[in-house]
């Protein structure tokens, strides 16, 4: 599926969902978050191109197989918590968007200490 559709596929899900909205507020959110779900699954093989084009980037310059899966870890957690924020966003609750976003802030910080400390080691070896 490519972007034409899915734009359309959003347009579509935005109208029923104000037709929706006057009379089942309830089933209009839930139709947003349906049409969300949906689109997040379009875009997996999509997701699955890029992971592929990264893997052999990291085997052209020989980087430990490591990094990537910290990065990986990163994004996955960024894209979710993103998914997950936003959706609270469009239900009206904010607060639990901004706790989700900082779970996600520490689960990121978590992923990234391993490539942090290799930094912090290599840069003691330089100035040693």
């Amino acid at each position: 599926m490519n972007i034409i559709s899915i734009t359309l596929f959003c347009i579509v899900s935005v109208l029923i969902s104000i037709l929706l909205k006057k009379d089942l507020p309830e089933f209009s959110f839930l139709c947003s978050l349906l049409s969300c779900v949906i689109i997040f699954i379009l875009c997996v093989p999509e997701i699955n191109k890029i992971i592929v084009e990264i893997k052999q980037f990291f085997n052209y310059v020989r980087l430990p197989v490591e990094y990537l899966n910290i990065l990986l870890k990163t994004v996955g957690t960024y894209i979710l918590t993103q998914f997950a924020s936003d959706s609270c966003k469009d239900a009206g609750n904010q607060a639990l968007a901004n706790k989700i976003e900082f779970a996600g802030k520490i689960f990121i910080s978590i992923n990234a200490l391993p490539i942090f400390f290799e930094v912090l080691r290599t840069i003691h070896i330089f100035l040693d």
